[in-house]
């Protein structure tokens, strides 16, 4: 079974007020980093990190940017943090450019993609996704199975987010390989 996960960055693997409270990793580290125009400060979790570092690794599982940063997802995040997507495909740049679209970009940009990739499941991490009401329409509407993970954007994916992705992900790798 193939397995999409789309990720965002803000909200999910930083946390968007620095004066948000410790979000439940004991490894919380502070960090500026060139954004942008600006410098900007970053609060992330090593430890967390090497959770999503890890479900790289595993068969069938393919990871996509879905998120404004674009390519800086690539450029930027992933050596600061040493986070191992900077090979991820971003998807969604044409669609966050084009103001004609009657609903989220996001949405549309998430349609396209598995729709082109027909994965056997998909997992969306987006900490906007819980009050969007469109996107979870389509998430429960949609005949496969997927994963919707929206992150609290002050605290970020927390330690039970992340062990629920790891236990969804780790089963459908191993439906993948069990004969």
């Amino acid at each position: 079974m193939t397995t999409n996960i789309y990720f965002d960055v803000d909200g999910v693997f930083n946390v968007t007020n620095i004066g948000t409270p410790p979000w439940g990793w004991d490894d919380t580290v502070p960090e500026n980093f060139p954004h942008r125009d600006s410098t900007r400060q970053w609060l992330h979790s090593p430890t967390l990190i090497k959770h999503i570092n890890h479900l790289t690794t595993l068969p069938d599982t393919n990871f996509y940017w879905l998120t404004v940063w674009h390519e800086r997802a690539q450029t930027i995040l992933c050596p600061y943090t040493g986070l191992a997507g900077q090979n991820w495909e971003v998807i969604g740049k044409t669609h966050s450019q084009n103001h004609n679209l009657p609903n989220w970009w996001k949405l549309h940009a998430i349609q396209d993609h598995t729709q082109q990739t027909n994965p056997d499941t998909i997992v969306w991490v987006y900490d906007d996704l819980a009050s969007d009401i469109e996107s979870m329409q389509w998430v429960r509407t949609q005949p496969k199975p997927i994963l919707p993970i929206s992150p609290n954007s002050y605290v970020g994916l927390t330690k039970a987010e992340t062990q629920h992705l790891t236990q969804y992900v780790t089963q459908q790798t191993q439906q993948t390989t069990t004969p």
